[in-house]
């Protein structure tokens, strides 16, 4: 990504800096209720489905990326704690298939996702989970939060979505 390669490149110059004060912080994907930046993963499929929209994405569901859960992120901010301990890292595959299990949860459909020009089974090979050193009821626990909040707010992230769709 670009974007990234741009954000590497300006840490080097900020760590090359002689006698530099500046800590540089890294946060990973924040994941958390109340995001409706649908240029996102979790609240774009969630303004799709509500809106009865069809989900096509153009990632590979096999991408990894680092998530920590937005509540989190803020306890070990106020408490100063270790940052980043409870970082985990997910493929998007595995991310649709732990809202899948807590839409399941909450008795509604699955998301039907369109990977590029192939549609995705939404069926995950437990062999391939990356998400060994983590508690999965835990993760289970901030999925099914997350997917109560989009639900429960439905109408609020719809009309939001709209407005996003129209931009």
């Amino acid at each position: 990504h670009p974007y990234l390669k741009i954000k590497n490149y300006q840490e080097k110059i900020y760590k090359s800096i002689k006698d530099n004060k500046v800590s540089i912080l890294r946060i990973p994907n924040i994941i958390g209720e109340e995001d409706v930046n649908f240029k996102r993963l979790i609240p774009f499929c969630f303004g799709s489905y509500i809106s009865n929209k069809e989900i096509k994405l153009n990632s590979q569901p096999t991408s990894l990326r680092e998530y920590i859960f937005k509540d989190k992120l803020l306890d070990m901010l106020y408490k100063s704690t270790e940052l980043f301990d409870d970082n985990i890292v997910l493929s998007n595959f595995e991310v649709i298939e732990q809202i899948n299990n807590s839409l399941n949860y909450f008795d509604r459909p699955p998301f039907k996702i369109k990977w590029g020009n192939n549609s995705f089974n939404n069926k995950l090979d437990k062999n391939n989970l990356k998400i060994d050193n983590i508690n999965l009821n835990d993760l289970k626990v901030d999925f099914n939060r997350i997917t109560w909040w989009y639900l429960e707010n439905s109408k609020y992230v719809k009309n939001q979505f709209e407005k996003f769709g129209n931009l």
